[in-house]
């Protein structure tokens, strides 16, 4: 189970507060296409998942819950409730929480470089994440009109996560110059963090086969 009080979980969730923040404002106030604002609504939802699964973590972990949740514990209740406007323009108070955790950068420095594998994973996340909905947005503005079959937020969003994985199906291609160039970039982006991804995941099962290696059992010598 994930550490809330982590330097890199807390800037993982930091940066997913600050996406939220600016997703309400483009929201808000940005003239978005339906199918742009369409894939924020999904994007929303992930984060909105995430922010509750941390509500729960930090509410199990909370040495006074009585306390938790008649503090700080509602706002991060209600930072995770999508869709209902009114409420989540709560997720600002969010930042000043977590801002409480990172505020010394010789902190988050040293932990970083302490808890390497852990950083490494929750920064792969938030990048793969953010990747996703920048380019089907981007994937969209190229090829929303145009001949090709990516009219609509879920043919991009779909677009964007199979070539992000490295899948690629085919069954939807971009025909525009501009679309194809984003999809060139995004396949560079998810072959280098499936690469780093598989790095993560070679040097965890190293770690834990390190640290049940007979080196670590020399109790038993003088």
């Amino acid at each position: 189970m994930a550490n809330p009080s982590s330097p890199p979980y807390q800037a993982f969730i930091l940066g997913l507060s600050l996406y939220a923040v600016l997703a309400v404002a483009l929201t808000a106030f940005g003239a978005l296409s339906p199918d742009a604002l369409h894939i924020l609504n999904v994007a929303d939802w992930v984060v909105c998942a995430v922010f509750l699964l941390d509500f729960a973590i930090t509410l199990a972990r909370a040495p006074n819950r009585l306390k938790y949740l008649t503090g700080w514990g509602l706002l991060d209740l209600a930072s995770s409730i999508p869709v209902v406007d009114s409420l989540r323009w709560a997720r600002i108070a969010r930042i000043a929480r977590l801002l409480r955790a990172i505020k010394a950068a010789r902190l988050i420095t040293s932990a970083i470089r302490e808890h390497r594998a852990q950083s490494a994973f929750l920064t792969l996340a938030l990048v793969a994440f953010l990747t996703v909905v920048i380019s089907s947005i981007a994937i969209l503005a190229f090829e929303s009109g145009s001949s090709g079959p990516i009219q609509n937020g879920p043919d991009a969003l779909w677009w964007a996560f199979v070539t992000v994985t490295t899948v690629g199906y085919g069954d939807f291609v971009p025909v525009t110059s501009g679309g194809r160039a984003v999809a060139a970039l995004l396949m560079v982006v998810g072959i280098g963090m499936f690469g780093t991804f598989s790095g993560f995941v070679a040097s965890w099962f190293l770690g834990s086969g390190h640290s049940n290696s007979p080196s670590d059992k020399h109790g038993g010598h003088d």
